[in-house]
């Protein structure tokens, strides 16, 4: 628990974020450590970099976010000004009902959102 404070109070000195200068629902979240065990930027990045340089995408639409891995890769290639929609209702599937992890992915998924420094493009569509 101590390095994770330690690398928190060292993330926001780097960003210069507080909780109240989140936008909602950012600044509602109890921060949980980064977790995406499924993140390979890289094989995925090769793929995009492209589409979104030739296509001048500004905006992405994305249903299913899960742990917001591709939403990271989309904002990381859109310009500052740009935004993406990330549409779920973070219940998980049928075959995950049991997972343990499943309650928390919302808040797991902004989390990581607010680690990555993409809060001012990702905005997630709670779809219940």
């Amino acid at each position: 628990m101590r390095k994770f404070l330690c690398n928190f109070f060292l993330f926001v000195s780097i960003f210069g974020f507080t909780e109240s200068s989140l936008p909602k629902p950012y600044n509602e979240v109890t921060l949980l450590p980064f977790y995406d065990p499924d993140e390979h930027p890289g094989r995925h990045d090769v793929r995009y970099k492209q589409i979104f340089k030739d296509h001048k995408i500004e905006t992405v639409i994305e249903v299913g976010s899960w742990l917001g891995n591709s939403a990271r890769i989309f904002a990381a290639r859109i310009p500052e000004h740009g935004k993406i929609y990330a549409v779920d209702h973070w219940l998980g599937s049928i075959e995950q009902q049991s997972d343990p992890f499943l309650p928390h992915l919302y808040q797991q998924f902004l989390s990581n959102i607010i680690h990555s420094g993409y809060t001012n493009k990702v905005i997630p569509v709670k779809n219940v």
